[in-house]
């Protein structure tokens, strides 16, 4: 392997890949309850080019879902 990028998405309960840097920030500019991961740092540009991530934070989900589960 020569490339590999870890993330933390230990408060994320999904995660969305994106076509486009445009994309990505205009979702994270009309959506509060997406997180940036991936994608506009210069090293992602350099190592991972087109890769552009974000996630749906879980708190905000358990505030919209009354099924989920709360872990605390």
């Amino acid at each position: 392997m020569n490339k590999a990028m870890s993330i933390s998405v230990e408060s994320i309960s999904r995660i969305l890949m994106f076509n486009s840097e445009r994309d990505l920030r205009e979702a994270l500019a009309e959506n509060e309850h997406l997180q940036y991961l991936a994608g506009l740092e210069k090293i992602h540009h350099m190592n991972f080019p087109g890769v552009y991530l974000a996630g749906f934070r879980t708190l905000d989900n358990e505030e919209q879902n009354h099924t989920a589960i709360r872990t605390e």
